[in-house]
């Protein structure tokens, strides 16, 4: 009778494991981590019925009930988990046979399925976020590593990446934050940052006062910049290593003072942004700035409409992706009225999609959208919210700024071939790109028939090479070189 009675009393002593303290004891969350988890390990910790494991082993006849938290431990499981699992600075290895039927949320720690193991919900890995656990004699501390300093310089101590274009030139600025207060929940935060356009001859800068939580900001302030409606296009470095080549500039500009108040929220994988703004605008001309292959002519910066307007806008951005996928979306919708002096009344909208996806071995489909234009009940916007087409990323058979308005529609989509056993000396690993693009801008009342450009690229991780052609044959072919990053997708196989 002893071995009954000895597995009886095992058993008990176990039973008095997992319903003992080792599963209530107190839990908090402390710092600043990643806002989204902070956000989400606060609610799975608010929920009661959340339970926290010890260091233990949950065994093939066992099934624990209810969400249940690793925090700080090693938990092996043989059996089964009937809800969603919390995993903080832990390890959870789930042994062959072994059953989550729950979603799995893994932060700073470690979470090995075996091939024979079943999770059932979706498994969320943020193995390297910045938390750590501290045992306390309350019980458990999760401590946000996120500390900023009380004083932010921006860029390298203070000094903001430069700009270089044909209408301001050289643009050059200092800035950063201040935060008054340690980090919480709730903080407060100063901005300020200051420049000068050499081409302009002209001062840049602006001042804001924010108020972060872990997902949500309100944010006021008021700025005086060389704004432009198309950075869609290009990116602020790239279009100035453009322009510092060979002149190449993507963009048109007009000068702007604004004051604004801004309130986002982060709702999963969404960023809504909510912004009313005052924006006075003027034309700038445009300067024969320096650039080492000198063009034979400068484009000029067309005029805008001058004024006040006084508008309210809504910016969502979504990223996401999948194995083999990844897209990202991003969408404006602006109304502006006459009030507060402002001398327009329109209503627009402008969007964009940019999807890749893994193709045969491990090639990659890209595919780039844009669309903006008036909303209904609006003729016309205003010339400083019209877009361009033409040159490198738009439409390579025309000219940069050959098509412009306040409508815009266009689509690319590029095939890539990486060539990694192949190194050219200095350059890099080669990928051949075929791109195909279709796209038009006009207004009210001109052609909105599409123009095309087809092509080849050999692309290197910072220039390529170019030749492309008009499919309809209106136009003459086009070669050339360029300068752009490469993004390596996730499903490329590294280069040998």
């Amino acid at each position: 009778m002893r071995t009954p009675v000895r597995s009886v009393f095992l058993a008990f002593v176990c039973l008095l494991a997992l319903a003992g303290p080792g599963w209530t004891q107190q839990v908090v969350l402390t710092g600043r981590g990643d806002a989204d988890l902070d956000e989400r390990i606060r609610r799975f910790l608010a929920n009661p019925a959340t339970r926290i494991l010890p260091d233990t082993l949950i065994g093939r006849a066992d099934t624990v009930r209810g969400p249940v938290a690793a925090i700080g431990v090693t938990v092996r499981v043989e059996g089964v988990i009937e809800d969603d699992l919390l995993i903080v600075d832990a390890n959870v290895f789930v042994r062959p046979f072994g059953v989550v039927r729950g979603t799995v949320l893994n932060v700073a720690g470690g979470f090995y399925p075996s091939e024979y193991a079943r999770v059932e919900g979706a498994v969320s890995d943020h193995g390297d976020a910045p938390y750590d656990v501290e045992r306390t004699a309350e019980g458990l501390r999760i401590v946000g590593l996120v500390r900023r300093h009380v004083v932010d310089p921006d860029g390298l101590r203070g000094l903001r990446l430069p700009t270089y274009d044909r209408v301001a030139g050289l643009t050059v600025g200092l800035g950063g934050a201040w935060y008054p207060t340690r980090p919480g929940r709730v903080e407060p935060r100063l901005r300020a940052w200051g420049g000068w356009a050499f081409e302009r001859e002209d001062w840049v800068g602006g001042a804001s006062f924010a108020v972060l939580g872990a997902r949500t900001a309100f944010e006021v302030g008021a700025d005086r910049v060389t704004a432009t409606p198309q950075g869609w296009i290009r990116s602020d470095l790239l279009n100035s290593l453009g322009v510092a080549a060979n002149g190449s500039d993507y963009r048109d500009y007009y000068a702007a003072e604004r004051y604004w108040a801004a309130l986002t929220r982060e709702i999963g994988d969404v960023r809504l942004r909510l912004t009313g703004a005052l924006e006075d605008a003027t034309s700038l001309p445009a300067s024969r700035v320096w650039s080492v292959v000198r063009p034979d002519s400068v484009r000029t910066n067309p005029a805008i409409d001058e004024g006040r307007i006084a508008s309210a806008s809504l910016d969502a951005d979504l990223a996401v992706g999948s194995e083999g996928v990844t897209a990202d979306f991003d969408l404006t919708l602006e109304a502006g009225a006459r009030v507060a002096s402002g001398d327009f009344r329109f209503a627009r909208y402008a969007g964009g999609i940019k999807l890749a996806a893994g193709a045969f071995a491990n090639h990659t489909v890209e595919v780039r959208a844009r669309l903006q234009g008036p909303l209904p009940g609006t003729d016309s916007l205003p010339r400083q919210r019209h877009g361009l087409l033409g040159g490198l990323e738009t439409l390579e058979t025309v000219p940069v700024g050959a098509f412009r308005g306040d409508r815009l529609a266009l689509v690319r989509t590029t095939y890539a071939v990486p060539l990694d056993p192949f190194r050219v000396p200095f350059l890099g690993h080669p990928v051949v790109e075929l791109v195909h693009a279709a796209g038009a801008a006009w207004t009210r009342g001109g052609s909105s028939n599409l123009s095309q450009a087809l092509g080849l690229r050999l692309r290197f991780p910072l220039v390529f090479a170019f030749a492309f052609l008009d499919p309809e044959g209106e136009r003459d072919a086009t070669f050339g070189v360029g300068v752009q990053l490469r993004r390596r997708y996730p499903w490329e196989v590294p280069p040998l």
